[in-house]
């Protein structure tokens, strides 16, 4: 679907940088993994995958904190649910794939500098979430390459 108009488009199109798509395991971001894996192949470019997750909070001897003995059991599910994204669009596993704790754009602003593309899936909003600047607003502007913003079918 978009690789044959970019195809017919910019037959020559080619770019430094990699592509850095944002995958957390939703159909969301499975449309952008699709979307990413066809402009990383058309533009050769290399292709990072990276994945935020955030633990709930938990007492710690009576202070608020965050146990650090299960931070590898959130990173491990987060990093599998990407990776069945990954494995269902491309056909393996094999990509470069960060997992990292905090807030999805802090994460993906941290990993995308370089890029020449960010990919992010976009997801149908709540009323109130209108309000709200959506991931891609918070993204844009603070990282050097072109943000794109997918939507769901």
């Amino acid at each position: 679907m978009h690789t044959n108009l970019l195809q017919r488009s910019h037959p020559d199109i080619t770019t430094t940088g990699s592509t850095v798509v944002a995958v957390d395991g939703s159909p969301e971001s499975r449309a952008a993994m699709q979307w990413a894996a066809d402009h990383a192949r058309l533009t050769g470019t290399s292709l990072q995958v990276v994945t935020a997750y955030l633990h709930p909070a938990a007492e710690v001897e009576g202070e608020a904190g965050f146990p650090p003995a299960h931070d590898d059991v959130y990173a491990v599910a987060a990093g599998e649910s990407a990776l069945a994204v990954v494995e269902s669009v491309i056909g393996h596993r094999d990509v470069d794939h960060v997992v990292a704790q905090g807030p999805i754009e802090a994460v993906l602003v941290g990993h995308a500098q370089g890029a020449s593309t960010i990919v992010i899936g976009t997801r149908d909003r709540a009323f109130w979430q209108r309000f709200r600047p959506s991931l891609t607003d918070r993204v844009t502007g603070r990282v050097d390459g072109t943000v794109i913003s997918v939507p769901h079918d």
